[in-house]
């Protein structure tokens, strides 16, 4: 599911990148149990109001090649991650005041390779 609609909506995504969203989202759903992070856990909604919606500053040009972001009240990472996974060469810092959320964060950057 996640992976044809992320396929439809850009169809240059390299395969690493869509094993990453699919992983994130595996990622979110399970740790979403302990901890509160999105009330939108369904696959098809996941992938169109969280990943799709958080990739829009790139479809818009919007991000210069290594720009340098701050993604600020980040809650679960969005719209961090996703434009981490779409464009590894930005520089994100990720933001948020809940101190188990930047733990689930952490955990989520490490799991997927990412560094903000």
């Amino acid at each position: 599911m996640i992976q044809a609609i992320l396929e439809e909506a850009l169809p240059d995504i390299a395969k690493d990148q869509v094993d990453r969203f699919r992983r994130y989202y595996e990622i979110l759903t399970e740790r979403n149990k302990a901890v509160n992070l999105t009330a939108i856990t369904e696959p098809r909604e996941v992938a169109q109001k969280h990943f799709l919606d958080s990739l829009l500053p790139v479809n818009m040009g919007l991000l210069p090649q290594n720009a340098r972001c701050i993604d600020v009240g980040t809650g679960a990472g969005f719209p961090g991650i996703p434009l981490l996974i779409l464009r590894p060469d930005l520089t994100m810092v990720l933001l948020d005041s809940l101190n188990k959320r930047v733990v689930f964060l952490r955990e989520a950057l490490e799991i997927l390779g990412l560094h903000g």
